[in-house]
């Protein structure tokens, strides 16, 4: 290479590195653009001047918050400035090889260099072709290129471009028009800007845009900067009644919580301003301050419906292209063998499914981006345990949407069988049909059922089922009497028939529902508690859940609420050995033959009476009276006789059939068509209806087989005048009560 050619090229290096000095001068230090509280209206004691326009200063640089265009670089330790380094880069050009050549980069490792557009060198080019250019673009875009240097800021900036930036706002329909109160500069901020105003930061979250403040606010500067509307609960300010006009058009944003908040300096600003006027000052400035304010709500309400029609079509738009990419995936799965349970997916009428397939955290992560093929290879297998999942889910609730329209008719059909069944026979409920295989079966695998009478091909079986069903029910109380009656557990022949085999229900073992507490056999297995338990415990099985919800009916005793009562059974053994017999053999119907009558010694009371009773009361007595009583674990009891014994007899006759009697008892039954009643309607009823006479009425007259005993009681009189300590049979209540 000569050296004239040498100095040509060092000559070009040198301009080429003036030009791009003078390009770059605009983003130095001195030329930062900072926001300034400008962008607000302003307000002052003139009331002419409290509204005055920003100036259009295109020299100015106080405008608007630093952007990332006009972000420098930084600075480092041993940099020298870029125009230094350009300058003594021209000026070694051509100096001898003695000097250090200058570090090269590494490659790979320098920045990228980023082109910016530069208007001075479009000063040649025709207005309306650099109008047609910029009307393509968001007043975002023309703030972004007005930030880049001070060229661009200065042409923007003109009045020239005022019809620019009006075609970059008609690329947002509804977007109101630039107010007076601010520039084209400042509006663009405002609509389009991300950074608070405050704190010139990016808010992690959607930012606050108050149209009114002309300002915009991340969530700690709101709070720092706004204050709730209401206090103590009226207008923070209504205290203020000479500037109420006024105080309606505070800068007012309404939280999600909605809870609204005004600004405060806005606020105390309007209150000192009012206090250093005269009234008739005050007055004039109240109005003006009132006409200039009103138009900027009038424009803040604009923008804020325009600002919610924006965030609406970013949702829909946001919505359509999720579902796009649930189309897309639910195409594939189908593709590739799940028919069944797409078709389930996209169920029209159910768009719950939908909602909740889209909720499910993997497809939420494939979400994230554009589905591909490479993304549906990547997850094949999790989205195989996931609609392996839902094909389960799927065959669940479809078992449950059969079972809520069957197990209707079914409750029919069995309600239709037990009214042909004898009330003081124990009859199986729907609960015991529905859980019997033979029964399920037909349930779930007959083709279509409408009504009841789709059951009768099952109803030639139900007599034959009903002793299936009555013998696992008492197969069922054997094994709970084997588990929990101790010493009580006799032989399983014989051992429901004695005396001292007693259970009690859990829900009805306090208050009024005493007499229902004690059962025998058969009659627990017809309980209603047993049978149509309120549910307070959870339950297991899914089908019998289903049940529960249709007819509010379960199996017996599904969930433990009836269990053998081993207090009744200890306080029993010691009445039946007081009478000379033996726990173990004697049965309920050896002790009713028997019906000796029993008095507590220890509740004689001179004042009461004696409290006397059958003997299987004594059970219910003792549950009442001393169970939770502290006698030092004894009671004792005398079994009457003679006189005494008939005498009390016929009284508890005497108030058993005055029970019976009663106007609200309903415990009988009519023998030839079940009705329900009294001693006293069914007797009239079985006259009436049934043309019997009244030798034959009592025995076509029977005790239901759930109803609760008559059993009483009373206070004979006169009372002991004293018991002795050694007088009648010591009953020692079990430790563990």
């Amino acid at each position: 290479m000569t050296r004239r050619a040498a100095s040509e090229r060092g000559s070009k290096t040198q301009q080429r590195a003036a030009q791009k000095n003078a390009t770059s001068s605009g983003s130095t230090t001195e030329d930062t653009i900072h926001l300034t509280n400008s962008i607000a209206p302003s307000e002052s004691n003139d009331p002419e001047a409290t509204f005055s326009s920003a100036s259009d200063d295109d020299d100015s640089d106080d405008d608007f918050a630093q952007q990332p265009g006009a972000r420098r670089k930084r600075k480092r330790d041993g940099d020298t400035p870029k125009s230094s380094k350009l300058s003594k880069s021209a000026a070694s050009t051509g100096s001898s090889a003695g000097k250090k050549p200058p570090r090269k980069k590494a490659k790979g490792t320098g920045k990228e260099e980023h082109l910016t557009l530069n208007l001075s060198n479009l000063w040649e080019v025709t207005f309306d072709i650099l109008h047609e250019i910029f009307s393509y673009l968001s007043p975002l875009d023309l703030l972004n290129i007005a930030l880049s240097n001070k060229a661009n800021k200065a042409f923007l900036y003109s009045l020239n471009c005022k019809s620019i930036w009006k075609a970059a706002r008609r690329n947002f329909p509804g977007l109101p028009e630039c107010p007076e109160d601010m520039t084209e500069f400042q509006y663009a901020f405002l609509a389009f800007g991300k950074e608070c105003f405050i704190c010139e930061k990016k808010a992690p979250k959607k930012p606050y845009t108050v149209w009114a403040a002309r300002k915009r606010f991340c969530s700690a500067c709101l709070n720092q900067n706004f204050e709730t509307a209401r206090l103590y609960g009226h207008p923070r300010y209504s205290h203020h009644a000479d500037i109420a006009p006024l105080l309606k058009f505070l800068p007012t944003v309404t939280l999600s919580n909605g809870i609204a908040y005004t600004c405060r300096d806005t606020a105390r600003r309007w209150v000192s301003m009012r206090s250093n006027s005269s009234n008739a000052s005050k007055k004039a400035w109240v109005k003006t301050m009132v006409a200039k304010w009103s138009v900027i709500n009038e424009h803040a309400k604009a923008c804020e419906v325009w600002e919610q029609q924006c965030l609406d079509e970013v949702d829909e738009m946001k919505k359509n292209n999720f579902d796009a990419r649930v189309d897309a995936l639910l195409d594939r799965l189908e593709a590739t063998g799940w028919q069944a349970e797409v078709r389930d997916i996209k169920t029209v009428n159910r768009p719950v499914r939908r909602r909740m397939f889209c909720h499910e955290p993997l497809i939420q992560k494939i979400f994230q981006k554009d589905l591909t093929q490479r993304i549906f290879q990547t997850q094949s297998t999790a989205l195989a345990a996931l609609m392996q999942s839902y094909r389960a889910q799927m065959h669940l609730r479809m078992r449950r949407e059969l079972l809520v329209a069957r197990i209707p008719h079914l409750n029919n059909a069995v309600k239709a069988f037990t009214a042909t069944v004898p009330p003081n026979e124990v009859t199986p409920t729907v609960g015991n049909f529905f859980t019997h295989k033979e029964v399920l079966d037909f349930v779930i695998n007959t083709p279509s059922i409408t009504n009841a009478a789709d059951f009768t091909p099952l109803f030639e079986r139900l007599p034959a089922l009903v002793q299936e069903l009555r013998k696992l029910m008492k197969e069922k109380l054997l094994t709970m009497v084997g588990m929990t009656a101790g010493d009580f557990a006799a032989d399983p022949a014989v051992v429901l028939e004695l005396a001292t085999t007693i259970f009690q229900c859990r829900d009805c073992e306090f208050g009024d529902a005493q007499r229902a507490s004690l059962m025998r056999y058969p009659r627990v297995l017809a309980h209603h508690h047993a049978v149509n338990e309120e549910c307070r415990r959870p339950i297991q099985e899914k089908d019998v859940e289903v049940l529960w919800e249709v007819t509010g009916a379960m199996p017996w005793n599904q969930t433990g609420v009836v269990k053998f009562d081993m207090y009744a059974a200890v306080i029993m053994r010691s009445v039946i050995e007081h009478c000379g017999l033996d726990p173990k053999t004697t049965t309920k119907e050896r002790m009713d033959e028997l019906d000796p009558i029993v008095e507590c010694l220890t509740c004689n009371n001179l004042e009461e009476g004696r409290k006397v009773m059958r003997w299987d009361v004594v059970p219910r007595h003792f549950n009442k009276e001393h169970k939770y009583v502290n006698l030092s674990g004894a009671v004792r009891i005398a079994i009457l006789k003679g006189e005494d014994a008939e005498t009390i007899r016929a009284r508890l006759n005497e108030e058993e059939e005055l029970t019976r009697a009663a106007a609200d008892y309903e415990g009988l039954a009519c023998a030839q068509c079940f009705k329900h009643g009294n001693t006293a309607t069914l007797r009239r009823h079985l006259i009436k209806e049934h043309g019997l006479d009244k030798s034959s009425v009592k025995d076509n007259i029977v005790v239901r087989i759930d109803s609760n005993s008559v059993q009483k009681q009373f206070c004979a009189w006169p009372p002991r005048k004293e018991v002795k300590l050694d007088e009648g049979k010591l009953v020692v209540r079990p430790k563990k009560y």
